[in-house]
């Protein structure tokens, strides 16, 4: 058995790998949604902000797509008015929330969406090829305690600077 230790010093090491491997892992997503995004012509944020809306319907303004997805507010917008402009989208304002533009994604796209999501799903078998049911749930486990993990650090650090500024 290793040491708590030697189990960091492995860990770094394969964290380190897939950090490494992260422009594979990139083009094997885009191998993956690519004929999806060709077929319909969209282009790869297109189609991300497109399956973003139709799998979160609960995250559906510019600045939800902004924060989860880590786009620029500028590409985010470019792409909702295509998106818009293809019949894919559509913007509408509530009666109680005049600011904000809530987007909603259209009937003719949801077959694109479909197909997106089984686009996603082929990724995820190549990624998960050769894995037990038991360690893909075992591995949900410490993913999700990771995550936990960093959203408290992030949610830390945002809490000391504003704890800083009202100072």
């Amino acid at each position: 058995m290793l040491s708590f230790e030697s189990t960091v010093t492995v860990m770094r090491k394969a964290l380190k790998d897939l950090w490494l491997n992260q422009t594979a892992l990139q083009e094997l997503y885009r191998d993956c949604i690519d004929p999806v995004c060709k077929k319909y012509d969209l282009s790869e944020i297109e189609f991300k902000i497109l399956l973003f809306i139709f799998k979160y319907p609960e995250l559906n303004r510019a600045a939800d797509i902004v924060k989860c997805k880590g786009l620029s507010k500028s590409y985010v917008s470019l792409s909702v008015k295509n998106l818009t402009a293809k019949g894919l989208l559509i913007g509408r304002r509530t009666e109680t929330d005049h600011k904000n533009i809530y987007l909603y994604v259209t009937p003719e796209a949801e077959a694109i969406c479909n197909e997106g999501l089984k686009a996603q799903r082929k990724y995820l078998d190549i990624l998960l090829g050769g894995f037990e049911k038991e360690e893909v749930d075992q591995f949900l486990v410490y993913f999700n305690r990771i995550n936990k993990n960093v959203k408290n650090a992030h949610d830390e650090k945002l809490a000391a600077k504003k704890k800083k500024k009202t100072s």
